[in-house]
């Protein structure tokens, strides 16, 4: 994430009645909280605090959990392509580990970063949730 990205995250936000919000990106998170009170004569909700973003800490794990980003079946390829489904392999960054059927349409479920895909805790027309976890991505660390 950019500071422009976090900016535009914070614009969007203070103009909802959203108190508490945290994005994950890759081995990136964002918290923010809004001390929120609703100003009864202008009928509107008022940030009495600014927002505190968070930067990700600077250890980060060796194992990344990659979550849905929506609610629908999990499938393991994409019914237009014939690759056969690989159970650990090397993945790079924005590459489809996986796809989300949401009616009859597909979307991809990308790698957050390089790394092994370890697991992947999924079976093929498995229901998923929004924010369940979808599969295991250890990073190699170079010492």
């Amino acid at each position: 994430m950019t500071l422009d990205d976090i900016s535009r995250i914070l614009v969007t936000l203070e103009a909802t009645d959203v108190t508490e919000c945290e994005i994950e990106h890759g081995t990136q998170s964002l918290r923010v909280t809004f001390d929120r009170t609703l100003d009864s004569d202008a009928g509107q909700w008022v940030s009495s605090t600014a927002a505190s973003p968070v930067s990700a800490a600077p250890d980060t794990p060796d194992t990344i959990v990659v979550k849905s980003q929506a609610t629908g079946i999990f499938r393991l390829r994409h019914p237009l392509l014939a690759a056969e489904r690989i159970e650990v392999r090397n993945v790079r960054c924005g590459q489809p580990i996986g796809y989300l059927e949401i009616d009859s349409v597909f979307c991809a479920i990308h790698a957050p970063t390089d790394g092994v895909l370890k697991t992947i805790l999924l079976e093929d027309g498995e229901r998923v949730g929004y924010g369940q976890a979808v599969a295991e991505i250890h990073i190699e660390r170079s010492s």
